[in-house]
């Protein structure tokens, strides 16, 4: 490159000598060379030396207009230098107004350049009189219908976006975009531009719903079609990066806000605002995240290159002012977050109400900082401001309004003006509720968890305040929260399943068949651990969750059951006199200003005649792990110190001793920890037990009080009975039992190494009692017009589970087998280490490390997995991709079946999820490792109950009184067992 310069420079001296009157065509020529070539500074400087060296005659020439529209033009697009680049375009305006009037092309093709240069100066008003005026030209010029009249419309959309005039800006790029398509098709560059400047619009309002699939459009469409600019697909980047950060999708959004940052460094250079930008919103990505070291040298760096190609008084400057004050804040640094927070505001005075919109942002982070420093008066002062501009602007449903609330109640409970907080903290949780449900109408259930733990996860804070600033006097708004925070999830996923599932849409019934085929094939790589192939699982989870978020977009019913929400009042109706719910709550205690390292548990009493729900203190995270944690030489004697004392009962019962006077029955919903106890198993002082005191009744939710349960038993009730399986199946045998079933063949599974020893007898080891237990539960069922279908050794695999998969009959499942739960592997270093059973013990999700031991898995732990058939491991993953219409009750007659990882409000994520999620009413399932022979005789007495009539919950009732009253000191016999509505 340095000596074709060198030569070219040569050149121009040696015209200079021979062709003085030529001199500025060899200028021009440089100036193009070094315009080719990205050698911007070079290119204008020579543009500069041609414009000089013009002969007077040419001042209003074709060649002078030429000149000075391409000297800016390299100014605005190559070096960010709008006040210059505008000077030039305005004296070609002068001359083509001088020349050939208004009513041509060149005229408004300089007019709609201008405006672009003024809506970057933040001058909207002058930025949207030359596009007005470019528009109307080329209308008469060329129809409403033309590509000039419709760039046109697109630049207003984005300066009405800019000016946060949203209808004004959706309309002008709707029209744009109807008359793309309409000349060019969707397969071209100015289409896309449409569908991601749209995208930009409902990102800027909060409809992620319409935002996301606009934006991918844009994102596929730059990246396929040949010659759209790179430039343009990195702006698709950073859009769908955006929509994703604010979805909580923060690892989706950082690879594309990279490759957006090097695109523009590869396509403009580094002294370019659109780089300085990347940097910018890449740096914001990591503050949300929390990880400083890397948003502050991007921060620095955006800011050098505003400064060296904007000055220090520009609108960008000041951008990048904001951004550091905005870290400095988070990290402590207040003075220096104080100064550039200032500067910024400084600047944007100074540019005037085109900024309004970042002003509003500049001030809720100064009242945040203020906040911070605990100067409350200048706190609340900004956030005022913010909120004045974002509801006028955006409106109360906006995120942004929503955070603002959140802020300013914090001011109020620090000042002890708590109506005012509650009041403010009431309003944003029921914003947030609106958001979560239209996050939900459109997304799948990874990024519903995203969302709630990135994003809307302010619901420890509110039950904080009411617990320590308004526990009484709150209209149950602790309830509220609960009730409507609690499974959000996990009743979304039934919700859409019952949706599609009586919808009778063929085509939607057939896209969920392809998304379930998708999940087991999932399945399949999973269980494989180590050896599977990353890249190709990587890519159908990617298709499964597209597939997943087609349904729920098309879903008509699904989308109208979000709008529903629970009310402590409703379920108050249906309390009978002698009856309380109990909603437990855990949280991680915020003190009016940071979160504590302590998780409370409280309790949310509500009886028929109370004017609202009472919230009762209960006791610290840490208090019952102490609890819990108490180990003996087995697992009788560990269950007999937990159990055998009050201990339990004065950590969660006494507290609520004197509030239940008169109840007999309670419906309550666990929370945490409580999740691993046997409420009714906790024994009182007087030696006696809470469920020889209370019949208990566990729920998922206290809303389920509501709830009508189908009738169980008639003529089409099936029971269908799993037990004494055949783990080390004879291979022959087994290919020829599940080849009736024919599902999913081609689908293999293997898992190599032993697994280990484990409860409920040994693994692998048959179940003595197991054979007896159904034999005698079908005997009972005869009696009740039930029909039985009974699966035992071979037979009892996992194929056959299956393929009841969608099976409209009211079903009775029972599995007595051998049940695993293993924890986090991260959590717990044994299972980390150990290599039996490696790709469920290590497995990520929760799903995999929970599931059932079927016919055949002995060949797989023993590293000889049979081939064409499935391993005989069910998993709560697999479960959980079931869907049966009428599922009444199953029955875990295996161990730790009620066991999984605890993930906040939504509960318990193994196999008591997963029947959840394949429609299950009711489930009873097992807290710990259960012994075989008192198993079967827990079982075979649950079902005399339940087929002479009674209800599944009397049933359950009864079956472990009388367990409790037979085995009085040995509540390792009875207490793990839990029915769960």
């Amino acid at each position: 490159m340095f000596r074709k310069a060198a030569c070219l420079i040569a050149l121009v001296l040696c015209c200079t000598c021979n062709l003085y009157s030529q001199q500025w065509q060899v200028y021009r020529d440089s100036a193009e060379y070094f315009r080719q070539h990205k050698l911007t500074d070079s290119a204008i400087y020579y543009y500069e030396l041609t414009r000089g060296s013009l002969p007077d005659d040419s001042a209003q020439s074709d060649t002078h207009i030429d000149l000075l529209t391409s000297q800016a033009s390299l100014m605005y697009l190559g070096k960010s230098q709008y006040a210059a680049s505008a000077t030039l375009y305005l004296q070609a305006r002068q001359i083509i107004l001088g020349k050939y009037g208004k009513e041509n092309d060149l005229y408004a093709g300089n007019a709609g350049f201008l405006g672009q240069v003024f809506y970057f100066l933040k001058k909207y008003q002058q930025a949207e009189s030359m596009y007005l005026e470019a528009r109307e030209i080329y209308k008469h010029l060329h129809t409403d219908q033309s590509k000039e009249y419709a760039g046109i419309c697109n630049a207003l959309g984005i300066l009405y976006n800019d000016n946060a005039e949203f209808e004004k800006a959706e309309a002008a790029h709707l029209e744009a975009r109807a008359i793309r398509e309409k000349l060019f098709t969707r397969e071209n560059g100015a289409y896309a531009q449409s569908c991601n400047n749209l995208a930009a619009i409902y990102w800027n309002l909060g409809q992620y719903d319409k935002a996301e699939p606009l934006a991918i459009e844009a994102r596929d469409i730059r990246a396929r079609v040949t010659g759209i600019p790179k430039s343009a697909y990195a702006i698709s980047c950073i859009n769908l990066a955006n929509i994703y950060r604010d979805m909580g999708k923060f690892q989706q959004a950082e690879p594309l806000y990279k490759e957006a940052r090097q695109v523009r460094e590869n396509y403009f250079t580094k002294d370019h605002d659109d780089y300085a930008l990347s940097c910018d919103i890449l740096a914001d990505l990591y503050l949300m995240m929390h990880e400083y070291e890397k948003a502050e040298p991007l921060y620095l760096e955006a800011k050098a290159i505003r400064e060296k190609i904007n000055s220090g008084t520009s609108f960008f400057y000041g951008q990048g002012c904001s951004s550091l004050s905005n870290l400095y804040r988070e990290t402590g640094r207040y003075t220096e977050a104080e100064s550039y927070a200032l500067e910024a505001a400084k600047i944007w005075q100074g540019i005037g109400e085109m900024v309004k919109g970042d002003m509003a942002v500049n001030d809720n982070s100064l009242g945040e900082l203020y906040f911070d420093m605990k100067r409350y008066d200048e706190s609340e002062k900004y956030f005022l401001k913010a909120r004045l501009y974002w509801k006028q602007n955006l409106g109360e449903e906006h995120p942004y309004f929503t955070g603002n609330s959140v802020n300013l109640a914090r001011v109020y409970w620090n000042e002890n003006k708590i109506p005012e907080a509650a009041g403010l903290y009431r309003s944003a949780f029921e914003t947030q509720q609106v958001q979560a449900r239209r996050m939900f109408s459109f997304t799948s259930e990874e990024e519903k968890q995203l969302y709630l733990k990135n994003i809307a996860g302010a619901g420890d804070e509110y039950q904080s305040f009411y617990f320590n600033k308004l526990p009484a006097g709150n209209n149950g708004q602790p309830y509220v929260i609960s009730l409507q925070k609690r499974n959000q999830i996990l009743s979304s996923s039934r919700q859409l399943r019952q949706s599609i599932f009586s919808s009778g849409d063929s085509a939607l019934l057939r896209k969920y068949d392809a998304w379930t085929s998708l999940k087991k094939q999932i399945a399949a790589l999973y269980s494989k651990g180590d050896d599977a192939p990353k890249e190709h699982m990587h890519v159908l989870m990617g298709r499964a969750d597209s597939l997943e978020k087609e349904l729920v977009r098309q879903s008509g019913d699904f989308k109208k059951s979000q709008s529903v929400t629970a009310d402590w009042k409703n379920i108050r109706q249906f309390l009978k006199a002698g009856e309380a719910a109990i909603e437990f709550i855990s949280f991680d205690m915020f003190d009016g200003r940071d979160f504590t390292d302590s998780v409370q548990y409280a309790a949310l009493l509500l009886r028929k005649n109370d004017t609202e729900p009472v919230l009762v203190p209960l006791f610290t995270k840490s208090r019952l792990e102490k609890q819990l944690s108490l180990k003996s030489i087995n697992p009788p004697a560990t269950i007999g110190l937990i159990y055998g004392s009050d201990s339990l009962y004065n950590i969660i019962w006494k507290p609520l001793v004197s509030k239940l006077e008169g109840i007999t029955k309670i419906y309550f919903a666990p929370t945490g920890l409580l999740h691993r106890v046997s409420l009714s198993g906790i024994r009182m002082p007087d030696k006696r037990y809470l469920g020889d005191k209370y019949e208990m009744s566990q729920l998922l939710t206290t809303a389920s009080v509501t709830d009508t349960v189908s009738p169980l038993g008639g003529k089409n009730t099936r029971l269908l009975l799993y037990g004494d399986v055949s783990y080390n199946a004879d291979t022959v045998l087994l290919r020829q039992s599940v080849s009736k079933y024919a599902v999913d063949p081609g689908i293999t599974r293997s898992v190599n190494g032993d697994f280990e020893t484990g409860e409920r007898g040994v693994f692998f080891e048959p179940l003595p009692a197991s054979a007896r237990e159904i034999d005698a539960i079908a005997g009972l069922a005869k009696s009740d017009d039930i029909a039985v279908t009974s699966f035992k050794g071979v037979d009892a695999n996992e194929e056959s589970v299956k393929s009841w998969s969608g099976n409209a009959d009211p079903l009775i499942l029972h599995i007595t087998t051998h049940g695993f739960f293993y924890p986090d592997p991260v959590k717990s270093a044994r299972y980390a280490r150990e290599q039996s059973g490696k790709a469920f013990k290590r497995s990520d999700n929760p799903l995999f490390r929970s599931g059932l031991i079927l016919a055949g898995a002995e060949n797989t732990w023993a590293g000889k997995p049979v081939q064409g058939v499935d391993d005989g491991v069910l998993t709560a993953y697999e479960i959980a991709n079931m869907y049966f219409p009428h599922a009444r009750l199953v029955t875990l007659s295996a161990c730790e079946t009620a066991l999984g990882d605890i993930r906040g409000s939504e509960g318990v994520y193994g196999l008591q999820r997963a029947f959840k999620m394949a429609g299950f009413q009711y489930l009873v399932m097992s807290l710990w490792k259960v012994p075989d022979t008192e198993t079967a005789e827990f079982m075979e007495m649950f079902y005399n109950n339940l087929f002479s009539g009674k209800s599944i919950a009397e049933s359950f009732t009864r079956t472990q009184g009388a367990m409790r009253d037979k085995y009085r000191d040995k509540p390792f016999n009875w207490a793990a067992w839990v029915l769960v509505k």
